[in-house]
């Protein structure tokens, strides 16, 4: 148990847009990366908040992968988009 367990993606699936929450306590700089299953590339943004909002508006339906590193530890988790 740890940071790890405290990342969470809201909804999952989502539609449009999912919110990415995240302990940020005390953290300076994060980044969200997002690839999809085959492990292309599709966008990043910096996390600079608990509560982050990301737009998939424009993404193909499928499955994701979102890799978040905060303060130098990277996480992962499947983002299902319909």
């Amino acid at each position: 148990a740890g940071l790890e367990n405290q990342i969470r993606i809201i909804p999952n699936p989502a539609k449009d847009e999912f919110l990415l929450v995240a302990p940020f306590t005390g953290l300076s700089d994060g980044q969200l990366e997002i690839y999809r299953i085959d492990g292309q590339f599709v966008r990043s943004l910096p996390v600079t908040a608990s509560e982050t909002t990301v737009d998939i508006s424009t993404f193909t339906p499928g499955v994701y992968i979102v890799k978040v590193e905060l303060n130098g530890v990277t996480f992962t988790r499947r983002l299902i988009k319909h």
